[in-house]
């Protein structure tokens, strides 16, 4: 089973398929957008969702937004561009 585990592990790290793992490149690139909620409990916002690669990713947010306003019943939703 250890070999096993090491033969995968191996593989993975070999053909560069970390999941996500390891980032040397930034996480999101300018002019896309974030879904972020209010945290009571941290008094700040918090970054929920990343959107990117559409024509107009503020549309997608604001149509996700909505989304999560009518299933989670809470109002403090935004969205925000990537400096």
């Amino acid at each position: 089973m250890k070999k096993l585990l090491l033969i995968i592990t191996f593989f993975l790290f070999s053909f560069g398929s970390n999941a996500g793992l390891f980032h040397s490149t930034p996480v999101g690139k300018k002019n896309d957008v974030i879904l972020e909620i209010w945290s009571d409990t941290l008094n700040e916002w918090v970054e929920v969702i990343l959107v990117f690669g559409y024509d107009d990713d503020f549309k997608v947010c604001e149509e996700t937004k909505s989304l999560f306003k009518k299933r989670y019943n809470t109002n403090r939703y935004r969205c925000t561009f990537i400096r």
